[in-house]
């Protein structure tokens, strides 16, 4: 799984279409994009404090969830085949 880490906002036009070229000259398809969380990761990264528990609707910390959430469920389903 490729995931792109402060990936450009869904309004950036120029921006998703270098993503895409990206992706395509080095053969990868990008499941996961990250947007920038802003502010809000920094002061919770300077404070040591949980972005969870700073800023709850950042869309960094919605899809770190999302991310999270398929990767226990591509987990749960292996183990359950290899059982």
């Amino acid at each position: 799984r490729f995931v792109m880490n402060r990936a450009p906002k869904f309004t950036d036009l120029s921006g998703r279409s270098r993503v895409k070229r990206m992706a395509e000259s080095l053969d990868i398809k990008i499941e996961v994009q990250l947007p920038d969380g802003g502010k809000q990761v920094v002061q919770a990264g300077d404070h040591g404090l949980p972005l969870a528990e700073t800023a709850a609707k950042n869309p960094l910390r919605k899809e770190i969830r999302k991310l999270a959430e398929s990767l226990y469920e591509l987990g749960k389903s292996q183990a359950e085949a290899s059982a």
